[in-house]
């Protein structure tokens, strides 16, 4: 259960998992409270995995727009008849998986994608509220809980929200032969980026939030071109700051070098065509995307947040740098930049660690002993 099938980490990690679990033993199916089902298609069309909405509406009103959500997902669910109710991007979804479960002999289990403004606000009491709600959501569903990094675990023990031998971490996986550099690729992709293959393209893919870092990135990279003038970066996707980011472009003098890429279904082959990926958020619970840069053999400049040091490890596949500091990350993109050889062997190391730990065939094994083990069945894998 999620909350829309839009574009975006969390919701790609749902339909890997749906696409991956094995059917001899699980029959799946996924909801999505609201009717925003664009990615959709990679469920139905691939695996046939039934897609459920519940019919939640922006621009109603919350009580109006809760009930009947509700009342859908109930309906959705007495349907299935699941042994298990899985929630994603919990703190919206949580009431909704208990009031629609209610009565009914199935396990509950919660994933946490993020720790965001109220885990991190302990003593704004609107943060407090918010905890307690979770709380006892958790506690009337006797949920077990999925955090997506031993950093987002963490903080959840740290303020006492949920039950430490109830947090269980498993990291976000992608399907790494789709993330394979090919040459092909390059050849059919690289002209329409460059026609002369002279430029050094860097990649950052995040929807348009503060939160992601577009804001240090575009101040870093003036830097980056006077000392790598081929340099070129390429922004994918797209967001309610995304206007702001181009008018600071503009501003900063560097419209030549910045390319908005908007959204895209083509990811695998713009990284083939890229020397390396940049990731400057500021907070973040897994994110896929540098996970994607590396397993596509690209070393990634993130900022140094609990998160991300999972992702990249003790710089063996990029290098970290303080967050909200556009200089440190402009030294840092330069040196790869000017050095082929460094670039290259933290580009092989950044493979081998997207296959080791963030392989969507690890992830889907993990969860489907964890459902098993809970269940009181056998397994397999």
């Amino acid at each position: 259960m999620i909350g829309a099938l839009n574009r975006g980490g969390a919701e790609q990690v749902v339909i890997n998992l749906c696409n991956h679990l094995n059917r001899d033993v699980f029959d799946v199916a996924v909801v999505s409270l609201s009717d925003d089902i664009p990615m959709a298609e990679r469920l139905i069309q691939r695996e046939k995995v039934p897609v459920y909405t519940c019919g939640r509406l922006p621009g109603i009103p919350p009580l109006r727009n809760f009930i009947k959500t509700a009342w859908n997902l109930r309906k959705v669910i007495i349907r299935f008849e699941p042994d298990i109710v899985h929630s994603h991007l919990y703190s919206f979804n949580a009431p909704l998986q208990w009031l629609g479960s209610l009565g009914l002999k199935c396990k509950h289990f919660v994933t946490i994608h993020s720790v965001g403004y109220h885990y991190s606000k302990h003593d704004h009491w609107p943060s407090k509220v918010f905890r307690l709600c979770e709380k006892l959501n958790v506690k009337l569903s006797n949920a077990y809980v999925i955090s997506v990094s031993n950093s987002v675990r963490a903080v959840l023990s740290q303020i006492s929200l949920f039950q430490s031998s109830k947090i269980k971490t498993i990291y976000n996986g992608i399907n790494t032969q789709c993330f394979l550099y090919k040459e092909s690729l390059v050849f059919k992709y690289g002209s329409t980026l460059d026609k002369d293959y002279k430029n050094l393209f860097v990649v950052h893919i995040a929807r348009f939030y503060e939160v992601k870092g577009h804001r240090y990135l575009l101040q870093a990279w003036p830097k980056v071109v006077a000392e790598v003038p081929e340099a070129r970066l390429l922004l994918v996707g797209d967001g309610p700051l995304k206007g702001e980011m181009q008018r600071l472009a503009d501003a900063l003098g560097a419209v030549e070098s910045v390319r908005f890429m908007g959204l895209r279904d083509d990811v695998p082959a713009i990284l083939a065509c890229c020397s390396l990926g940049v990731f400057p958020s500021l907070f973040e619970g897994l994110p896929v995307a540098p996970i994607e840069m590396m397993s596509m053999g690209l070393p990634v400049v993130a900022s140094d947040i609990g998160p991300l040091r999972e992702v990249i490890g003790d710089e063996e596949a990029g290098i970290l740098f303080p967050p909200k500091h556009p200089d440190e990350l402009a030294k840092a993109i330069v040196c790869l930049l000017k050095d082929d050889a460094l670039r290259e062997r933290l580009g092989k190391a950044a493979r081998q660690r997207a296959c080791r730990l963030f392989s969507v065939e690890r992830q889907v094994a993990e969860h489907e002993r964890l459902y098993l083990n809970l269940l009181g069945l056998p397994h397999g894998r």
